[in-house]
Order: C-alpha cells, then sequence, then structure tokens
C-alpha cells in the first residue's frame, strides 16, 4: 500500500491534538475491538463452564454415589451380622485411602457405628452426628465448602438393605453407610483449566491490541490523508489529489475522490477560459461604446465633446514644452443650397465625403472632429500656421475632386480658416478655436471655397 507522502502540518495546540487522538476513530475503533475481544474471551470463558464444568461435576456426583451405593453393598452382611469387626475393617479399608475424606457406616437411626477418616482429617470436623445433615444427604450428594483443615467434599448417604432372604430382620432397611467425596482435586484441576483459558484470553487481548491498533491504523490514515486532500480542496487547491491506492472501499473512494476533483479542474478551467473571453468581449464592447460615445455617428469623424478634451490636454503640452500647435475650422460651402435642392440624403453623402478628405490627409496624431452642422474642426500637434495652410488647401482640392466624383450633380468646396498658437495666455485653447472660427468667417466673406489664415496669432 502507498500512503501520502506529503501531509499538512498540523498547527493546533498539544492539548487539542491529543484530546482529538483520544476521541478519534483510531482509539475508539481500537478501544472497541479490545472491548469485543474481552467480551469474546468472557463468552468463551462463560460457556466452557457451563459446558465443561457442570458435566465434571455430574460425573463426579454418580461417582461418589456408586461408591456409596459399593459400600452399602459391601456392608450389608457385617451389618446384618453386627459384625463391628468386619465394618471397622471395611470403614479402614476405604476411609483411608483416595478419594474419600471419611466413611462412615451407621445404624437404622444415623447413628454412626463405625467411621474411618483420612489420616490428619479428625473426624468430628465432619458433623457426623447431625440429623438434619444426615437427611440431607440420603441418596443425594450435597457440595461441603472448604474448611480450615477440610477441603471441598461431596457428602452423600446411602441405605444399607439386608442381604436377601436374612432371617429375622423385619425389615429390609438396616442402616446406612455415609461418605465424603473428596473434589478438592478435581476442582483444583478444574480451576487450572480455567486459568489457563483465561490466560489465553488475556494473551489474546494483548495481542489484539496491538494488532487492532495496526488494523484500524490502516484504515484512519488513507482517510486522514484523504480529509487533509479534501481541505486543501476546499482552500482552492484544485490540483489537490489523493494518493491512497487500494483496492479495498476506501482505495475506491480515494478514486472517485480524484475523479471529482478533476471534473471540478475542468469545470473551473472552463469556467476561467469564460470569465477571461467574457472579460475580453467586455472590454471590446466597452472601448466600442466608449468609441463611439466620442464619435460622430453619420462622419465616423470624432464628436465635438472628444475634440474638446483632447484640445484642452494639446494646447497645454503646447505650452509646456513650446511645440508649434494649429487648428483648421472647415465648412461646406452652400451646404443648405444642396439639402434644399437635392435633399438630405445627398448632403449626408456630401458630408461623408467631406469627412473621408479630411481622414486620409492627416496624420495619426492629428485629430478631426464633425463640430456641427456642416463644420468640421481639425487640431494639428507639432504643425505651425504655413503647415496647416497647406495641409488646409490639399484637403480643399482633394475634396472637390471627390464631390466630382461622387456626386457631379453637386458643385461645391470648402471654406477653411486656419488659426495658430503663438502665445501662452490663459484660455488659450478657446482662443484659438476662435481664432480659427474667425478666419473661416472671413473665407466665407471673401468669396467661399478659400483658406484663409488669422490675422493675428492667438
Amino acid at each position: 500500500m502507498r500512503e501520502a507522502s506529503c501531509q499538512s502540518p498540523d498547527h493546533r495546540p498539544f492539548a487539542q491534538r491529543m484530546r482529538a487522538s483520544v476521541l478519534g476513530l483510531q482509539c475508539k475503533s481500537t478501544l472497541l475491538v479490545v472491548a469485543l475481544t474481552l467480551s469474546v474471551s468472557a463468552l468463551v470463558g462463560g460457556l466452557f463452564v457451563r459446558f465443561a464444568g457442570r458435566p465434571t461435576a455430574r460425573i463426579q456426583q454418580t461417582h461418589a454415589r456408586n461408591l456409596a451405593a459399593m459400600l452399602a453393598e459391601l456392608a450389608a452382611q457385617p451389618l446384618a451380622r453386627n459384625d463391628e469387626g468386619g465394618l471397622k475393617s471395611l470403614a479402614d479399608r476405604f476411609g483411608r485411602g483416595e478419594p474419600l475424606l471419611f466413611v462412615a457406616i451407621c445404624n437404622r437411626d444415623g447413628r454412626p457405628l463405625v467411621s474411618a477418616t483420612k489420616a490428619g482429617v479428625p473426624l468430628r470436623s465432619f458433623s457426623l452426628q447431625e440429623a438434619a445433615r444426615f437427611r440431607e444427604t440420603l441418596g443425594k450428594p450435597t457440595l461441603r465448602r472448604a474448611r480450615p483443615g477440610i477441603p471441598t467434599f461431596l457428602d452423600v448417604s446411602y441405605p444399607v438393605n439386608a442381604p436377601a432372604g436374612q432371617a429375622g430382620c423385619p425389615s429390609r432397611l438396616i442402616g446406612y453407610v455415609r461418605v465424603g467425596f473428596d473434589v478438592h482435586t478435581m476442582l483444583r484441576e478444574f480451576a487450572g483449566v480455567m486459568d489457563l483459558v483465561m490466560g489465553i484470553g488475556l494473551v489474546a487481548v494483548l495481542i489484539t491490541i496491538p494488532f487492532a491498533y495496526l488494523v484500524v491504523r490502516q484504515i484512519v490514515l488513507p482517510l486522514d490523508e484523504l480529509s487533509r486532500t479534501a481541505d486543501r480542496l476546499a482552500q482552492g487547491d484544485l490540483s489537490a489529489r489523493s494518493t491512497v491506492d487500494r483496492s479495498d472501499e476506501i482505495g475506491r473512494l480515494a478514486r472517485s475522490f480524484n475523479h471529482m476533483a478533476e471534473v471540478m479542474e475542468r469545470h473551473e478551467s472552463r469556467v476561467t477560459a469564460l470569465n477571461a473571453d467574457l472579460e475580453e468581449r467586455v472590454r471590446r464592447r466597452t472601448d466600442q461604446l466608449r468609441e463611439m460615445a466620442l464619435r460622430d455617428p453619420l462622419t465616423g469623424l470624432h464628436n465635438r465633446r472628444h475634440f474638446d478634451e483632447v484640445l484642452s490636454r494639446s494646447v497645454s503640452e503646447a505650452r509646456r514644452y513650446g511645440s508649434p500647435l494649429s487648428c483648421l475650422m472647415i465648412d461646406l460651402d452652400d451646404f443648405k443650397a444642396v439639402n434644399d435642392r437635392f435633399g438630405h440624403p445627398v448632403g449626408d453623402r456630401a458630408l461623408i465625403l467631406a469627412a473621408q478628405t479630411i481622414s486620409t490627409q492627416l496624420r495619426a496624431s492629428d485629430v478631426a472632429a464633425r463640430f456641427g452642422g456642416d463644420e468640421f474642426v481639425v487640431l494639428l500637434p507639432q504643425t505651425d500656421c504655413r503647415q496647416a495652410e497647406v495641409l488646409s488647401r490639399r484637403i480643399a482640392d482633394a475634396y472637390k475632386t471627390l464631390l466630382r466624383e461622387n456626386l457631379p450633380r453637386v458643385s461645391g468646396g470648402l471654406s477653411v480658416g486656419v488659426a495658430a498658437l503663438a502665445d501662452a495666455s490663459s484660455g488659450a485653447s478657446d482662443a484659438l478655436l476662435r481664432a480659427a472660427d474667425r478666419a473661416l468667417y472671413d473665407a466665407k466673406q471673401r468669396g467661399k471655397n478659400r483658406v484663409e489664415i488669422a490675422v493675428s496669432p492667438v
């Protein structure tokens, strides 16, 4: 398995990180597995006690009862003959060996006639004279818990009947045999087995703790890596990808996450491209609208508002650097008569031809605008009055030629007023424009279709 190699540092306080670790999935899952193992071990131990302890106890009870029955059969003859010596010999032979702790042969009233105990165990400790205990143990092995000097044993009594054909016995019952069956050894062995089972369970738990930790860690670490990668993705890092490479459900989750991240990155790239394209379109459209707002819709030249802004800026620069600046005021001769005779479409066509003529004769730094009606204005930076006059005559001649080619029925020309900026007095932009307008007026008064220069500098 290949785990994440790039892990973002955890800057949380130590106490907070410890709390997160204790309450985290890894710790909880490990505790759950350990608790489950303990539960299984306890269940196995309980089932062992139930299915192994109880049958063993029943076997011991059956053994004790069978042993008591055998002694009762052996004691029948001596007890029927009142042979105390034979009874004593029988009691000593069985009472002092394994697995019996004591043997007592009693009369019909339950009073012991003879008894024998294992070496080192006093007979009085068994309370053989207690009638209640005698009746309690008759035919039913009773467990007596260990006491000081006496191990745990099964107390059982069994009736002794007279031998078949015995004369002079009005009743078949002639006495009882009472034995104490030692189960301490069996219990000790059973306790040893239980200790072994518990030890195995404890070892299983101890082995389960690191094993569960490692197993859970194999689940938590990839989930941790996925969480950190998701955080990077949420913070805008669309190149974040999970490095978990597994074939199980977590691996499928990592692959699904990476696929989702790739789709998001493609969508983000597409949206970014669309946004860039939209911004470019908006910019171009804005520029177009701005340009349209600064231009005359009929002639395509700049409008008066834009010309005023350029004029003020150009005059300021000319004053600062001492460079020449000239202005042309142009008017179509007899334009009203053209409109009246040929109609407004022809008049508009004449205006368009005039604008085309002016535009083709200018430099890139020159600015031409429709001033209003049939008047045009041209600003010529770095141009003195004589140069402006030459340009004006060229524009007038070109217009006549273009008008003759496109509107042969229309006769007319251009009147041009020329003014140049010669001083730096305040309000020079307005003065320059007024001087060009006065020169245009002079051209109109002197016969039209001519170029006039302002009488005095601005």
